[in-house]
């Protein structure tokens, strides 16, 4: 088990928090930061530098994470920010995404429908990185995947995906949101060409906050189609007006005006999982999730437990009356969420063993009612 200071998240009280796939949960000291700064913001004393060095911090631990250069992460306020500047300026071919998608990796390809652009949405359940393999050929310019379903938590086999892609000259956009803070991002021959990721969810920050890489090689073939004061290269030397623009040489070319406040209290969140170290927390939250199916398991649940390619730290549930589940599981301290696929799960660094046998006796008790 992971050692953490028990402080960081003693707001939790007993609160079994399985519900990080919707929100995570601030660190103490992030949300020490952030009250610390509205305060002197109400006071007329607040310093928008120091707030922005909290961004640049932030960047920092995310690179951490995913083992590449700070200036290869853009800060972004959304995954859609980030599939929309893709999209806008892509080679000519079709797009490949999935329909389970989450809309922030559905919306922004099926959009380019309307500029003629073809887009093919496989449809149904069922292993999806092989479906994906097989719609590759030399018409598609882009696959759009999460590597970790929002509703299931089903993992994608990313490294067979980006390498299939990889050998057509096709390009691979990543939402990571369901992963990015909590499983390795691969290494870097493997990696997509783009990865994004909202903040506020396995990063343990605030919404408003998301991250977006962008593979080095093709930093510079895309143009920043949100273009803004912070995507200038000559904002480090304080520069906010008039000609020229030239944008930075990296990722840092795709970045957007700054949410202050959320920034604030990102930053502690992120240093701390960084100094973890990523391993640490995949095999922290995939033994917890892997513990807690073999549970539902021997609960006769075997049938009902959502199907991944690959381990993955959230796992679905379906039940016959999953509000009824869920609210008994509130009223005896556990909290999920409710989705089309069933009661979920998600399991993070602020889980432990004795949490998911909670979880797991209500589950007995709510079967035997």
């Amino acid at each position: 088990m992971l050692e953490l200071d028990e402080q960081e998240f003693a707001a939790l009280g007993e609160l079994a928090y399985f519900d990080t796939p919707t929100q995570g949960v601030p660190v103490a000291r992030g949300a020490k930061a952030l009250k610390r700064a509205v305060r002197r913001w109400e006071a007329g004393d607040a310093d928008w530098k120091e707030w922005e060095a909290d961004a640049e911090a932030a960047r920092s631990s995310v690179a951490v994470l995913l083992g590449c250069r700070s200036s290869d992460v853009a800060l972004v306020p959304s995954v859609v920010v980030a599939a929309a500047t893709v999209a806008a300026q892509l080679a000519p071919g079709r797009i490949v995404v999935a329909d389970r998608e989450y809309r922030s990796n559905l919306l922004p390809w099926l959009a380019q429908r309307r500029f003629g652009r073809e887009v093919t949405v496989l449809q149904g359940d069922g292993a999806l990185s092989e479906r994906i393999v097989h719609e590759i050929r030399d018409d598609v310019a882009l696959v759009a995947v999460s590597s970790v379903q929002s509703s299931d938590g089903a993992r994608v086999d990313l490294g067979s995906i980006v390498a299939a892609a990889h050998r057509r000259d096709v390009s691979v956009f990543v939402d990571a949101t369901q992963s990015m803070g909590v499983l390795e991002a691969g290494a870097e021959d493997e990696r997509a060409d783009f990865v994004a990721a909202a903040g506020y969810k396995w990063l343990l920050g605030a919404r408003g906050t998301g991250y977006f890489y962008v593979r080095p090689g093709l930093q510079e073939s895309y143009w920043p189609v949100l273009a803004g004061p912070m995507s200038a290269a000559d904002v480090v030397e304080g520069r906010y007006y008039g000609e020229p623009y030239r944008p930075f040489d990296d990722a840092r070319r795709f970045d957007q005006s700054l949410a202050w406040l959320s920034w604030v209290a990102a930053r502690p969140g992120l240093e701390m999982l960084a100094r973890i170290g990523i391993r640490g927390l995949e095999r922290h939250a995939l033994g917890l999730a892997s513990r807690f199916k073999a549970g539902c398991v021997e609960l006769g649940f075997e049938r009902n437990l959502s199907g991944t390619e690959l381990p993955s730290p959230v796992v679905a549930l379906s039940v016959p009356n999953p509000d009824g589940l869920h609210r008994e599981l509130l009223r005896r301290g556990v909290k999920a969420s409710v989705r089309p696929s069933g009661v979920r799960f998600g399991f993070h660094l602020y889980n432990d063993n004795a949490q998911v046998d909670r979880a797991l006796e209500v589950l007995a008790m709510h079967e035997s009612a």
